[in-house]
């Protein structure tokens, strides 16, 4: 099922031309997503005539697809977090992608005892007790420094989409690190035992 309206020209600071929405409904879940198309050709012309060569629009959907992966290993309340770290990416909230990956650092050095106050001091004794280790002890600290600019108010510069990105991938290594592969080590440590027995 689909909707759509077309509104007239728009203009304002961040755009002119014309916008168009339309409500798409999914075939597997039954629930609605919309997409607004932005132009700056008037696009009721363009449904007698055909797009011309030099049209010119962007498309956008809300919700927009989102990268939020599993963490199966990962204790639930630390993974929920990491999944909402990238739905706020998905949304362009970068500040907010930033600030919870911050907590999803702090949050996992604390399911593995330490305890120390403050987040710097955790990501050093995570790498004191060989938790984490190599370049991942500095990008976790890097992760730490856009969180705390999140979290501080130093918001004149905020992270742009890269950075933010960046930021997430850091966050998943260090979650591999300290959840996934234990994991997996000892899933096949158990089965290589089972093997023998």
């Amino acid at each position: 099922m689909t909707q759509l309206s077309r509104h007239p020209s728009v203009q304002n600071d961040m755009f002119t031309g014309y916008v168009s929405d339309a409500a798409y409904k999914c075939d597997n879940c039954g629930r609605f997503s919309v997409v607004t198309w932005r132009t700056t050709y008037d696009p009721s012309g363009s449904y007698r005539s055909g797009e011309p060569e030099d049209y010119d629009r962007s498309v956008q959907w809300n919700p927009p697809a989102t990268n939020q992966p599993g963490y199966p290993d990962v204790p639930s309340h630390i993974a929920s977090a990491a999944r909402e770290a990238w739905l706020c990416f998905a949304h362009n909230a970068y500040i907010a992608t930033c600030s919870v990956a911050r907590s999803v650092i702090e949050s996992s050095a604390k399911a593995h005892g330490v305890t120390v106050y403050g987040i710097h001091a955790k990501i050093t004794e995570l790498s004191d007790k060989h938790l984490i280790w190599g370049t991942l002890v500095d990008s976790a600290h890097i992760v730490r420094q856009f969180g705390n600019d999140a979290a501080h108010g130093d918001l004149a510069e905020p992270a742009t989409n890269d950075e933010a990105s960046d930021v997430l991938t850091i966050m998943d290594e260090l979650l591999h690190q300290l959840f996934t592969t234990p994991a997996r080590a000892a899933k096949l440590k158990a089965a290589r035992a089972a093997r023998k027995d």
